[in-house]
């Protein structure tokens, strides 16, 4: 009994980081094209680019973190569900 408690209380962890990845690359993913948006409408109007190309690039690697964490705890999500059925 209290292993299956440990083991939903795991679930529920990899569920609910899960659901906090997907947001989190919902809103990094909106994010990074306004900025690229930004980035194009400032290189046409020939200004400085230099801040928004550095805001481009910390968005874009927090997204690639993201989604590297999602992949991850997809396939725990995956492997809890391979467990449930043994």
């Amino acid at each position: 009994m209290l292993a299956f408690i440990a083991y939903s209380r795991a679930v529920v962890v990899v569920a609910n980081t899960l659901g906090d990845c997907r947001n989190k690359v919902l809103k990094l993913t909106g994010l990074a094209q306004i900025r690229r948006i930004n980035l194009a409408q400032a290189q046409a109007a020939s200004k400085d680019t230099a801040s928004i190309q550095a805001a481009l690039a910390d968005t874009e690697k927090k997204l690639a973190t993201n989604i590297a964490i999602v992949g991850f705890t997809s396939f725990l999500w995956m492997l809890g569900f391979v467990f449930c059925w043994d």
